[in-house]
Parts: C-alpha cells; structure tokens; sequence
C-alpha cells in the first residue's frame, strides 16, 4: 500500500484527493496545514487518520512514500526540496516552481536523493487533450509549426487576500493560468525546447480600479501584472503565440483555447475539432465520443504507477515544467529589459 502525504489543504486539495481515494493501492495517511484547523476538518471530510501542522517534521515519518504538495505556489519550492531530502518522491502543483533556477535545483535533488519528482498538469490529462495528442502522434496533422495559446479572462481577478500579490502568491496570471495554457500547447507540440521568447506584461487595468466579477481587491497594494503575452521559438523552427489576463476587455466571460497550426491539418483545442482537405474538398471534423474523465485522477494514477514501478512513464516530467517556466520567466525579462530573450 502507497502511503501518502497530503500538505496544503485548500481547494485545489479536494481534486487530488479524489484521485488518490480511486486507487486501490495508496491511501492518504496524513493530511498537513500550517491552518491546523483546516487540515483537520480536511482529514475529517476524506477520512484520513492524521491532521499536521508541520509539514517538516510529518517528512520525517518513515512510512510515507510519496508528498502530495497543494499550498500556494510560493511554497512549491521549499517544501519540495524539503520532501525529497527527507527522500519522499513529490507530487507537486503547478507550477513547480517560480523561476528556472529553482527547478534546476529540484531536478537536481530529485537525481541526489533517488526520489521521483513530477509536476501536475491536469489539462494534459482531460479527454480532449488527450484525444487530440493521439491524433498529432499519429501524423495526421503533420508537422505543427505554429500554435496560439490563450487563457484570458474578463474581469475576473482573484480577490484572494485582497489582492493578487507577489509576496503572497508569486504572480499573476502568468503563473497562474498562462502556465496551463503554456504546457498543454507545448505539449501537443512535443514539448519542443524554447530558444528564445520576447513578451509583455503589466497592470494595464486592475490598477485604475475596475469592475470585478469575482469581488473586490485593493488596487492600491496589486504589485503583480494583470496581462501577459509572448512569442516563442523553438528549437525544431516551430513558434507560439501566448497571452494571459484577469482582466481583458474582451467580449467572453472566459476564453481557453490553443489553436494548432499544422502542415496536414489544424486543430482545436478544447473543442477537439480538426480542418483539412481531402479528394480535393475542405474537411472539417471533430473528436467525438471522448469518455469525459478528471484530469487530476488520471495524472495522480499514472503518477503512483511511475514511482511503485508499474510504469517507467513520468507523466510530467520536471524537464518539461522547467522549459515552461523559463519561457514565462522570460515573458517578464523580456518586459524589463524591452527586447528578446535568448536561452
């Protein structure tokens, strides 16, 4: 039996566990918030044995074989490195860290240590998106040189806190949807390396002081950007457009689509629909009959596969968060500097 750790217990906690409670082979055994109250209710409601604190001292336990990291992204990092010197393999959310640097060195403890280290990428895992990639692997799309990567939403801005802030949760939409936008495309793209990216970012709304679907936010103590975007170019001659916002002037409530650009067919993405020609007419098509399954559940299964030895398959490996991370990182380099960033 896979005993796990569950360490932050907020709402992102309540679809990993949901994932670990469908397998028959682990069983969460401790649940950790530095809210010991919070940790404890979630205990309570997944009938998991222990409530903690401190998630330093509960790493120390010999019989927990892997750490199931929920806390704010600022804490990615730490408690990651934290788990696996206390030789625990990790299961972390995204991103997996805030800055490149970081990530190298976790990839780094991970191959010290001899532990797993795997990040969450759910979407990756969503029928659609997994349709649509045994379509690419196929070959029927051909060649994908380009795609668009959008995650945008109007006036939509998280009010946790008061405010989005740097100090408290590490970013803004950039970190927050723009990488879940990033990593599916990229991989649909066969996670092809980032050569170079030039982006902008900034608060060009929230900081007036703007209509809020979600509720009110401080304007006076947002330090994080409310828009992003980026071009990127890749190692095999592909490139990508990405842009990322809480608060566009757009006419959705909420748009998340990739469009992929292929030299046989192009694709969309979450509708799963393709366009192509055939015996000399235009084709359009969709992926049908797609069993809708959670996103979380399916990575955080092929996850316990990967570290009992079932599979040899990490399904996201930390290399792959790393290119991510380094093109958003340099979406806001590239900002400051006011030109390209080469890697």
């Amino acid at each position: 039996m896979l005993k796990i750790a569950i360490v932050g217990t907020g709402n992102i906690a309540n679809a990993h566990m949901e994932g670990w409670k469908e397998l028959k082979d682990a069983k969460v055994i401790a649940a950790c918030d530095v809210d010991l109250e919070r940790a404890k209710k979630f205990a309570e409601q997944n009938s998991i044995p222990e409530a903690a604190s401190d998630a330093l001292e509960l790493f120390k336990r010999k019989e927990i074989d892997a750490v199931d990291i929920c806390t704010p992204n600022l804490q990615h990092y730490t408690l990651s490195l934290a788990a696996m010197k206390a030789g625990k393999h990790v299961l972390c959310e995204k991103p997996l860290a805030m800055n490149p640097a970081h990530i190298q060195e976790m990839i780094a403890a991970s191959k010290k240590h001899k532990v797993k280290l795997t990040g969450i990428s759910n979407q990756r895992f969503c029928a659609e998106a997994q349709a649509i990639k045994r379509f690419i692997d196929s070959g029927a799309a051909g060649k994908i040189y380009y795609a668009e990567a959008r995650w945008l939403r109007r006036r939509h801005l998280p009010g946790w806190n008061s405010g989005f802030l740097l100090k408290k949760l590490g970013g803004g939409p950039c970190l927050d949807i723009g990488v879940h936008a990033l990593d599916v495309a990229m991989f649909f793209m066969g996670n092809p390396r980032p050569v170079s990216v030039s982006g902008i970012s900034g608060n060009f709304i929230a900081k007036k002081g703007a209509l809020n679907l979600w509720g009110h936010y401080d304007k006076k103590i947002m330090d994080v950007e409310d828009f992003a975007g980026g071009f990127v170019r890749f190692d095999n001659g592909a490139a990508l457009s990405l842009s990322c916002s809480f608060m566009a002037n757009i006419k959705e409530k909420e748009e998340n689509t990739i469009r992929l650009f292929g030299d046989k067919a192009g694709i969309n993405y979450p509708s799963a629909e393709y366009f192509t020609e055939k015996a000399g007419s235009l084709i359009d098509g969709k992926m049908t009959h797609l069993k809708a399954q959670a996103g979380h559940s399916v990575e955080i299964s092929k996850f316990a596969d990967f570290i009992t030895g079932k599979s040899k398959i990490n399904p996201l490996p930390p290399e792959q968060s790393l290119n991510a991370i380094m093109v958003l990182d340099g979406i806001h380099r590239s900002q400051r500097s006011g030109r390209e960033i080469r890697f």
